[in-house]
């Protein structure tokens, strides 16, 4: 069980940011506490995710080789948990082991049934392998991408019965218009309906802000939870519009901004300094 020393530390060095010892944290607790298996796979995962965001590539690699081990001695329903982030992917990507993840999320996505149980983290699991335009330069297997992005349009099919099928729905539209845009692909033909999934969203802005159950950060129940209809809007929204900015549509970008501006979000100063890129493009050629 995780006791409540650890979580206090682990709390009190994520508040401060501070990476490099929630990582020595986490190794140590691993030798030394009375970890579940699913307990260990949030260590490992947060082992991982730290090294990640620190760019430390190879000894994510050597992380996730042990949380690989971990995974196949537990139930298959758990075998998208190790392929489940971002920014995971994109450090291993840029150092060399792109193929070690395209291998596992492969392996997961012949081999972990399609439950309701997993249902959530397959979802984040399909988007987290779809390549998309970020900061750094990098390379990246196109086809893997496709076969990601293809699951993901069958995840949005298996929920689209559910509270959050909105959000599902919008996200695929924004990974398939940076995608194609990545590929320069024709992803024109997708903004009709991708910006109809942007006005049925917006009315889940006027919820309440409701905190969403709390859960450990990497935890089983936290990577496969829903979100609330406040936190599907705002996510879905932001990620829309930069992908809109980022593939050039300033016009429609800056209509979406107008949109929402009503509602005073509090998004991030990235966000904000791409709605400014957008508007000096604009004024650029008007």
């Amino acid at each position: 069980m995780i006791s409540g020393r650890l979580k206090d530390d682990f709390f009190r060095f994520q508040k401060a940011n501070h990476k490099e010892e929630i990582v020595h944290l986490l190794q140590e607790a691993l030798n030394t506490e009375d970890f579940t298996n699913q307990e260990r796979c949030w260590a490992l995962w947060n082992i991982s995710d730290n090294l990640a965001m620190l760019r430390k590539s190879q000894e994510q690699f050597i992380n996730h080789k042990l949380f690989e081990k971990q995974l196949l001695q537990m139930d298959k329903q758990y075998l998208h948990w190790i392929v489940s982030d971002g920014t995971q992917k994109m450090t291993l990507l840029i150092g060399g082991f792109e193929s070690y993840w395209n291998k596992l999320y492969e392996y997961a996505c012949k081999n972990s049934p399609k439950t309701q149980e997993n249902v959530v983290i397959r979802f984040e699991s399909h988007r987290a392998n779809i390549a998309i335009p970020c900061l750094i330069d990098f390379k990246f297997d196109k086809e893997h991408s496709l076969y990601a992005l293809e699951n993901l349009r069958e995840s949005v099919v298996e929920l689209k019965n559910t509270s959050t099928a909105k959000f599902y729905k919008l996200t695929y539209f924004t990974q398939l218009i940076a995608t194609y845009g990545l590929m320069n692909k024709d992803y024109k033909k997708f903004l009709d309906e991708s910006q109809n999934c942007f006005e049925d969203i917006l009315t889940y802005l006027k919820y309440p802000n409701e905190k969403e159950q709390m859960h450990l950060i990497g935890t089983w129940e936290a990577l496969n939870a829903p979100r609330t209809p406040y936190s599907q809007a705002t996510c879905g929204i932001n990620n829309y519009i930069i992908t809109l900015i980022n593939a050039k549509e300033y016009k429609l970008a800056l209509y979406c901004y107008e949109k929402i501006e009503p509602f005073n979000l509090n998004y991030s100063k990235y966000f904000y300094s791409r709605i400014n890129l957008a508007k000096q493009e604009v004024s650029f050629y008007t």
